[in-house]
């Protein structure tokens, strides 16, 4: 479901959940490939992490253009991933799923969940999460290190009407803290999901897409 404006939850994995994005290498590029597919295409990224097996990322398409992009970023990764490696073949386990994601609150969901990735697989902790580099959480909080194409507003908007300042930033890390306490209790269950179905919001939403599609 294509139309302008709209926000996805992109996912795609390793083919035989093989992990892709093994080597720093890798990610980083994987991460140039996705940063020239934004601008080509002029995308708005509001999160991304890149995990060893499968990447994530939230984004918004100004046009209704993400089958064009999504098909120009992945062919263009893995002609250069099996170029380097001398290899052949798929990579990813298919072509991608996307799924529709209502703004605002929803989407800010969807943030938090990409930006916790590495600590739900226990490669990092919250309070050392900054020191992964493969994905947004870093960049919100170093914004001299942001690109141009994501917004982070979103995220700490939705976060308790945070503000892009260094106070807004550090309750950002704080609530996800909390997140990641609540969510290994089980007592998180709308984190429960985001990698699947085919919309992320409430029944009216849902109902407009039917209605639309």
């Amino acid at each position: 479901m294509e139309y302008a404006g709209a926000c996805y939850h992109v996912i795609n994995r390793g083919n035989y959940r093989r992990w892709v994005f093994e080597h720093e290498g890798t990610k980083e590029a994987f991460e140039v490939c996705l940063a020239e597919a934004v601008v080509r295409f002029g995308w708005l990224v509001h999160g991304w992490v890149v995990m060893g097996n499968h990447f994530h990322v939230a984004v918004q398409t100004p046009e209704a253009n993400l089958c064009r992009g999504m098909q120009w970023l992945q062919t263009t990764f893995v002609t250069k991933f099996n170029r380097l490696r001398s290899e052949h073949g798929h990579l990813f386990q298919g072509r991608y799923r996307a799924i529709l994601t209502q703004p605002g609150e929803a989407l800010g969901r969807v943030c938090r969940y990409i930006d916790l990735n590495p600590v739900r697989a226990r490669i990092a902790t919250v309070e050392t999460l900054e020191t992964y580099r493969h994905g947004s959480f870093r960049r919100l909080m170093s914004p001299k290190e942001r690109p141009a194409w994501l917004d982070v507003r979103t995220t700490l908007r939705e976060t308790g009407g945070l503000a892009d300042n260094p106070t807004g930033r550090q309750a950002y890390r704080n609530c996800l803290a909390w997140l990641a306490d609540e969510i290994n209790a089980g007592r998180a269950p709308e984190y429960q999901g985001l990698s699947c179905g085919w919309a992320i919001g409430d029944d009216e939403f849902k109902q407009d897409l039917r209605l639309r599609f």
